[in-house]
């Protein structure tokens, strides 16, 4: 079935896969092979969120249900949180709140403790398909099918502001590390980064041919995300620059519905339509993206990317064989930054991380914690930060 929802364990060593049939499978993230499968719900799962302390992780779904994990998947509540789909979960940076979004055109601020409802965000007028709690504010944004973006004061209940950029359902509220950009990505087939500081559009970014459905930061480079499209590509991007650094074909024309990259950010995971749970990670030194994409083209048929098969019978495309397309060529470029070109089968240590057996570090040379080549591009300096408020 599908693969709506791919999260990485705070520790980096699994991966969690969920699916529309209510399902998580686990993955090791060192080794890419599948550990456990369970029926976690009784319908599609379309939100997963690991709290920050790693002790926990919240899942949503179709009938408007919450539950609460723990690391050796057994569940420990379970809460009828709405009265449709739930679309989006995410922790307050205490991990003592959380916020939720769904198809009730409601957001619900959480006592996690308790699991009680402390405060609805009532704002939209359709469908809340993405929430995200700033990482040190008492902030929350919202995005929907309304086409708008809202963000909210979380001690009072207030809209803050309503942004108006997008023309389409907005799929994805993501903020960056320090909190001063939000990315959002839209049907539209655009995504947006906006400087909250000063409360304008910062850049827009073209480049999907059709919705695009999920996006996500680097964990260490501030500048750098990725979006996932409806059309089957990963869009890699460097705010500063306009076009894409790196086009890659994920799922043939299967939407991308979920990516996560690794804490340390030298592997990324995806769950798309066509049932498969990949990962990417950068080229090593020496290799050129577009000769071997096109020399593994002709191989793939037979080989599939060497896939790790469960006793069920659920497929994690382990992406040996590179899958970016001989289409980089033509607008992308293959060059750091980052190809994530693919090649998660390279094996090597951390460096002087003190992370043994992590593979793709050791491959990607110097790679955590500085990319080559990034943070060339021009990033705008703006105004003073908000001021600080305790969540």
């Amino acid at each position: 079935t599908p693969i709506y929802q791919v999260a990485w364990t705070p520790d980096g060593r699994r991966v969690v896969s969920a699916s529309q049939s209510g399902e998580f499978t686990l993955w090791s993230g060192t080794a890419f092979h599948f550990e456990s499968i369970i029926q976690a719900h009784e319908c599609a799962v379309r939100c997963v969120k690991w709290s920050h302390s790693g002790n926990w992780m919240l899942a949503g779904d179709d009938s408007g249900t919450i539950k609460y994990w723990q690391p050796n998947m057994m569940n420990a509540r379970k809460k009828e949180a709405h009265k449709e789909p739930c679309r989006a979960i995410d922790f307050a940076p205490s991990d003592l709140k959380f916020v939720t979004g769904s198809d009730d055109t409601t957001a619900k601020i959480w006592d996690f403790a308790r699991c009680e409802e402390e405060m609805t965000l009532g704002g939209h007028g359709w469908d809340v398909k993405t929430c995200a709690w700033h990482p040190y504010k008492a902030m929350v944004a919202t995005g929907g099918k309304d086409n708008l973006v809202k963000l909210w004061d979380v001690h009072s209940g207030k809209e803050l502001a309503t942004l108006h950029g997008h023309k389409n359902t907005v799929m994805s509220t993501q903020w960056n590390q320090n909190g001063n950009w939000l990315l959002t990505c839209s049907r539209d087939s655009l995504a947006k980064v906006i400087d909250v500081r000063m409360m304008r559009e910062l850049q827009t970014f073209r480049g999907h041919r059709r919705d695009v459905t999920c996006a996500t930061w680097h964990p260490v480079h501030g500048e750098y995300f990725i979006t996932g499209g409806f059309d089957g590509t990963l869009n890699h991007w460097i705010v500063g620059e306009k076009d894409a650094v790196q086009e890659v074909n994920v799922g043939q024309d299967q939407a991308v519905w979920s990516a996560a990259f690794h804490p340390l950010g030298h592997l990324l995971a995806t769950g798309s339509q066509d049932h498969t749970t990949k990962f990417w990670s950068r080229n090593r030194p020496g290799e050129n993206l577009v000769e071997d994409a096109q020399a593994h083209a002709a191989e793939r048929d037979e080989e599939d990317a060497r896939a790790v098969v469960s006793p069920l019978g659920r497929t994690a495309m382990v992406t040996a064989p590179q899958t970016a397309t001989a289409g980089a060529a033509a607008g992308a470029r293959a060059v750091a930054p980052p190809p994530l070109g693919v090649g998660a089968a390279a094996a090597g240590g951390a460096g002087g991380m003190g992370i043994p057996g992590i593979p793709g570090l050791g491959g990607a040379g110097s790679a955590i914690p500085g990319l080559a080549g990034m943070g060339a591009a021009p990033v705008p300096v703006a105004a003073a930060a908000l001021p600080t408020a305790a969540v």
